[in-house]
């Protein structure tokens, strides 16, 4: 097709230089024509690879330049500059220093003073692409602990950008009439996600670990009751129902029906609530690539909000990969909400296993690790809060491993051959369920409740959230990290914690099969750092790949350096520069968009609770960058304001550790030599053995 375009141009040109007799500037055009067509894709590739993989790069997306890579040499293709008008969390555009696809395709370019320039352009012009942007992609695996999977995954999907989840392809205007009226319904429907999910129910009651659970619980009520053993019988029979009972509370009941239904309701109220959901392609490339390897993986998100518990089964469902089955707080047993979330892959477990009066509930933890073990065994994903409950600083939350310990178990004792491991940050802009001022200022946790979702869910549709990001780690294996630390157990003269050489008998293995949940039954302690290890791992994994929200970024510049206020325009300038220094740490942005644009946007979703506006119009709807913006510091609202700033805190947590060394060493002398020119030295080693103590 192309050749034959070529060969239309070339006899309209014959056509136009007939009647002019310039035939030997044609053949010399036509010439130059020609060898830049053989040589287009070696030169746009290169550019691109630079553009991508290569911040600074000369040609490409220059940090602080708008400026388009050329395929021919700098002078001879130089684009105009088009301000890019995008709306924050919105993104026709990723980054403010892009050019706008529509805006170029609208445009003229000048290509010189060459006539066969301006015949060469339909060839030779490059492509403006809305994934071509300097990004970072979040989430790489670390190769110590997994080296050989990341070779699994593909290097072209880090070049795929990010998009718009509530945005179906079945809403385009080559779409039918009916299609693009029912577009969320069409497009539900025409998802490939009818997965098979086992019910593994029968065997669960039946195996040896319930059963001798269900001994010792009555063994030592017959022995704190001080019956006679002939009532043994009835107190076996009584904790047998009470673990059949407990079962049918805890289990999942999953259906490819009702998450297909859930996201067609969900496609219509995150509309009306979100600006968008972000996620990067290239990251869910690689999660459905390791989907399909038969082997059970394990999502590992941040917890911020209610919203998660269905946010990761919405996104993986409109990527046609199977829904996890997800460990949920017992509080959420609810009317109406409990079954739908339990349709959804919820099974539903108590947030303190064992009973107030500190006696271990043996039956209960038998039932629950012996359940997660037949489903990973069957071939379920597992997800689980990493952190246990909700973030109420919006920091993140020391690691629970308790439900990790069993799937580490899982492996050990051979019930699965490998698990694939999937970090999952989650990003929001504003958060749906508050930011539990309540419980920050000492009042005790209100128990979730029909009434209290009903109240809640009527308070959300009355605001709104802006825009939500997810992003997933790269999986790593299972296999591979209880493998690198063995390796790093053997590789030390002592063990982990100082005592005599590690032997084949305390080597990493699997717990015994009467021992419960990650806790004091775990004798060995190297496998008790082992699972530790792990949790920290993909905690900080989980943390590094959350992208920072525009809310984020202003709260914690108000709160960190203009308490007492700020112009408008200083602000937006401290933010431009925030967002520079969080780029170049590596970590990624959710927003794009010129920064005045945004900045006011997030000043408007943070609203006059929690900052204030004072203008100098008269007009009070009129915001010129001459306002005074000035943060709210009165108990409860700063403390709402400072878990917005909190997020941003790990970006700068390395730099944080290394002043505060530093200060530590040199502090005093630092002070001596306030109105004296001199300098202070401190070795590297000394720097680097305080900050370690820190």
């Amino acid at each position: 097709m192309l050749e034959i375009i070529v060969l239309f141009v070339s006899l309209l040109i014959i056509y136009h230089y007939k009647f002019r007799g310039n035939m030997v500037d044609l053949l010399q055009n036509l010439h130059g024509v020609y060898n830049r067509w053989e040589n287009r894709n070696k030169s746009l590739s290169d550019e691109k690879i630079k553009d991508l993989y290569g911040p600074g790069t000369a040609g490409g997306f220059v940090q602080n330049q708008r400026k388009v890579s050329p395929p021919l040499s700098p002078s001879s293709l130089a684009p105009p500059a088009v301000p890019s008008r995008t709306i924050a969390g919105r993104r026709p555009s990723h980054d403010k220093r892009k050019i706008s696809v529509g805006s170029m395709r609208n445009s003229s370019f000048s290509l010189g003073q060459n006539k066969s320039d301006s015949y060469a352009q339909f060839k030779v012009a490059p492509t403006m692409s809305a994934d071509i942007v300097s990004r970072p992609y979040m989430g790489n695996i670390c190769n110590k602990c997994s080296s050989s999977t990341r070779r699994l995954s593909l290097d072209e999907t880090q070049m795929l950008g990010l998009g718009n989840l509530l945005n179906v392809p079945t809403c385009n205007r080559d779409r039918g009439f009916l299609t693009r009226v029912f577009h969320h319904l069409v497009h539900v429907w025409s998802r490939k996600a009818n997965f098979h999910y086992p019910s593994v129910t029968k065997s669960i009651l039946s195996c040896e670990r319930v059963k001798t659970a269900v001994k010792n619980a009555a063994d030592r009520d017959l022995e704190e009751l001080g019956m006679d053993s002939s009532r043994l019988c009835y107190l076996l029979r009584k904790h047998e129902v009470r673990a059949a009972k407990v079962l049918k509370i805890m289990k999942a009941n999953i259906s490819s029906l009702l998450i297909r239904i859930t996201a067609w309701v969900l496609f219509k109220v995150l509309g009306r609530l979100l600006t968008s959901i972000q996620i990067h392609k290239g990251q869910l490339e690689v999660v459905k690539k390791f989907s399909k390897a038969n082997v059970p993986i394990i999502y590992l998100p941040l917890h911020r909000s209610h919203l998660d518990y269905i946010l990761v089964t919405f996104i993986l469902f409109n990527e046609e990969v199977k829904a996890p089955l997800v460990a949920a707080g017992d509080n959420l047993r609810i009317p109406f909400f409990g079954p739908i979330m339990r349709g959804l892959g919820a099974y539903f477990i108590k947030r303190k296993l064992d009973p107030k009066d500190g006696k271990r509930d043996f039956v209960y933890r038998a039932v629950l690790q012996n359940y997660m073990l037949e489903s990973l065994a069957a071939g379920h994903s597992m997800e689980f809060f990493i952190e246990g409950g909700r973030s109420r600083s919006g920091k993140a939350c020391l690691p629970k491993a308790g439900l990790l310990s069993i799937v580490v178990n899982s492996l050990l004792d051979g019930v699965i051959e490998d698990a694939y491991v999937v970090p999952v940050g989650i990003s929001y802009e504003k958060l749906l369920d508050g930011t539990f001022i309540s419980e920050q200022m000492g009042k005790a946790k209100v128990t979730e409740s029909l009434s209290s979702a009903v109240k809640g869910i009527w308070n959300v549709f009355r605001a709104n959230y802006g825009s939500v990001r997810v992003d997933f780690a790269h999986p790593f294996s299972l296999r591979e990290f209880v493998h690198a630390a063995q390796m790093y157990v053997y590789s030390k003269p002592r063990s982990l914690l100082g005592g005599p050489e590690p032997s084949p008998a305390n080597a990493l293995r699997s717990i015994s099969s009467t021992a419960s949940l990650y806790g004091t039954d775990v004798v060995i302690e190297d496998q008790r750092l082992l699972v530790k290890g792990l949790a920290e791992h993909a905690l900080f994994d989980a943390v590094q790949s959350t992208a920072l929200m525009s809310t984020n970024v202003v709260a914690f510049i108000l709160l960190n350096k203009y308490r007492k206020g700020v112009i408008l325009r200083s602000l937006i300038q401290d933010f431009e520069w925030v967002c520079d220094e969080i780029r170049k740490r590596g970590r990624d942005l959710g927003f794009s968009g010129e920064a005045n644009h945004v900045v006011r946007r997030a000043l408007d979703l943070l609203g006059p609770t929690l900052v204030t506006l004072e203008t100098t119009s008269d007009d009070s709807s009129v915001v010129s960058n001459l306002a005074f913006v000035r943060p709210v510091l009165s108990l409860p609202k700063v403390l709402e304001l400072s878990y917005y700033s909190n997020v941003t805190l790990s970006v700068f947590l390395k730099d944080a550790i290394l002043a505060c060394a530093l200060n530590i060493l040199v502090g005093d002398e630092i002070d001596s030599l306030k109105d004296v020119e001199s300098e202070v030295w401190v070795s590297k080693q000394q720097l680097t053995e305080k900050a370690l103590d820190l």
